[in-house]
């Protein structure tokens, strides 16, 4: 099971900072959810308004959170989702950074 605690808080401060991360979120019931055989966990990520991030920044953080993390992660972009997604997908998030 997946737990914010399993999570190496100071390790993902640190990359958020690095790609300019505005915020970080766990979706869904990924965090309450046991894991294995596979599985992957749904991170959702909103950058500083004054990031100028590149698909290669995108996909180089998603690669950084999944050898914190330990296992296969969807980085899903906020600003990329349409509105009628946005709110029901972040009514069940978890807060892992905040800037």
């Amino acid at each position: 099971m997946l737990q914010t605690g399993q999570i190496p808080k100071q390790k993902i401060d640190e990359l958020c900072r690095k790609y300019r991360v505005k915020e970080l979120d766990l979706v869904g019931d990924d965090f309450r959810r046991d894991f294995g055989n596979g599985e992957d966990a749904d991170l959702l990520v909103d950058y500083l308004p004054e990031a100028k991030t590149t698909i290669s920044d995108f996909l180089d953080l998603e690669e950084e959170l999944q050898r914190l993390i330990g296992m296969d992660i969807v980085l899903i972009s906020k600003r990329g989702l349409k509105e009628h997604f946005r709110v029901p997908i972040q009514k069940g998030t978890q807060i892992l950074y905040a800037s």
